[in-house]
């Protein structure tokens, strides 16, 4: 005898040529087309809604005018510098405080200064080789030819200042730079001595003579000690302009947003296949629950449910 217990009435085991797969296809269509209006109506209601939205939120390219200047040469490093500190928050506040008719005076100060961050553009010129010290390009657009170029002329004037010493920091660097001057004063009048009195460079017995090659080349390093510091006193000078900023005569076309429709289709697409795929759902359970074979599984699955589903006799 077998030991495999047999099945309930109400749970025989179907063999695979009793499976009507283009039946169960076909017994799915007319529940879709039956709700055909449900579906048509929340389809196009679902896209006109998102249309609208995404007219809310869509931002309409705008016509700018960019003024534009060269910097450099410069090196990778020095130009990461220069942009992160054209891009900080207390260049753009001054800025902002020096050209007062920048739009958006009704904004709150910091989103008027990421405006001015989105409209401002610092990268190497075409050609620039990465490895080598090459020319930037500061650009700013602006709905105002003038002011464009004001505001290119400003962010380079504030860039600038940030490059000299703070005042503690100047007053060393003078303090340094007087005693280093006095130090190639006295070294030069060493050596113009030894020059005029030529007898003191002279070895004698018992004198060793003084190193004039080596008094030269100490006024020398000295010399060069203090330009160092006077170019740290100047910060980068106004050389570094390699061009300074046009005044735009041709409107540039702000880069177009993506079309809305999109979203629309998409919207429309997923209300469609989600509304489909509930009513096709919702067809095999009642037909579950109203069918013989699986009946009883579909009553105990419905019974340990939270809530409860109603049922149909019949299909």
């Amino acid at each position: 005898m077998s030991s495999h217990p047999e099945p309930k009435s109400d749970e025989r085991v179907l063999d695979d040529r009793e499976l009507d797969f283009w039946g169960m296809f076909l017994d799915l269509i007319p529940p879709v087309l039956q709700a055909w209006k449900l579906i048509l109506l929340s389809t196009i209601a679902v896209g006109a809604i998102a249309y609208f939205i995404s007219l809310s939120n869509v931002s309409y390219p705008s016509k700018n005018y960019s003024s534009v200047a060269y910097i450099g040469p410069l090196d990778e490093t020095r130009a990461k510098h220069a942009e992160s500190i054209l891009r900080s928050e207390p260049i753009l506040k001054s800025v902002l405080e020096k050209v007062p008719d920048y739009p958006g005076r009704e904004m709150p100060d910091r989103d008027r200064r990421e405006l001015l961050a989105r409209n401002l553009q610092f990268s190497p010129a075409a050609g620039a080789d990465a490895k080598r010290p090459s020319l930037y390009v500061l650009e700013v657009s602006d709905a105002e030819p003038a002011r464009a170029q004001a505001l290119v002329s400003t962010l380079i004037d504030a860039w600038l200042a940030t490059t000299k010493p703070r005042p503690d920091a100047a007053v060393r660097l003078t303090r340094l730079l007087e005693a280093t001057q006095t130090q190639i004063s006295d070294l030069s009048a060493i050596i113009k001595e030894l020059f005029k009195n030529p007898e003191l460079i002279a070895p004698k017995p018992g004198y060793t003579p003084p190193d004039v090659a080596r008094v030269i080349e100490l006024r020398t390093n000295s010399i060069g000690k203090a330009e160092e510091i006077k170019s740290e006193l100047a910060g980068v000078s106004r050389d570094v302009i390699f061009s300074p900023p046009t005044k735009p005569d041709k409107l540039v076309q702000g880069t177009p947003k993506s079309s809305p429709w999109r979203g629309v289709i998409r919207a429309m697409g997923v209300t469609f296949v989600l509304l489909v795929a509930i009513i096709v759902l919702r067809h095999i359970l009642m037909r579950s629950m109203s069918s013989p074979l699986y009946g009883a599984r579909m009553q105990r699955i419905r019974e340990a449910l939270p809530w409860r589903i109603s049922t149909k006799s019949g299909s």
